[in-house]
């Protein structure tokens, strides 16, 4: 079960792919493909697979996740893997 639903995230200037329901998708590869960053089905499945990975069952933890793509990560990331690595390497650094 994903950690987060479209209705739990903080940011509402997402735009959204007409895709089939994202409530079933647990995990999405964090490779080397771009994560668009105004695309809410793209954070969503980003913030849950990182959860799924990292083994966090907070919501609050995956909202920090979602602050910290809008307000941390530097704009130079482009890809999932880049922005995973950055997290995880900052996740204490954070500043909320």
């Amino acid at each position: 079960m994903p950690l987060l639903s479209k209705t739990d995230l903080t940011y509402t200037n997402y735009s959204w792919n007409k895709l089939p329901d994202h409530s079933s998708k647990v995990f999405v590869s964090l490779d080397n493909t771009p994560l668009n960053r105004k695309m809410g089905n793209e954070i969503l499945d980003f913030i849950n697979s990182f959860a799924k990975i990292h083994h966090l069952s907070f919501k609050r933890t995956g909202l920090k996740i979602e602050k910290m793509i809008h307000k941390e990560v530097p704009s130079k990331l482009k890809t999932k893997e880049e922005i995973k690595a950055w997290i995880e390497q900052n996740w204490y650094n954070c500043k909320f």
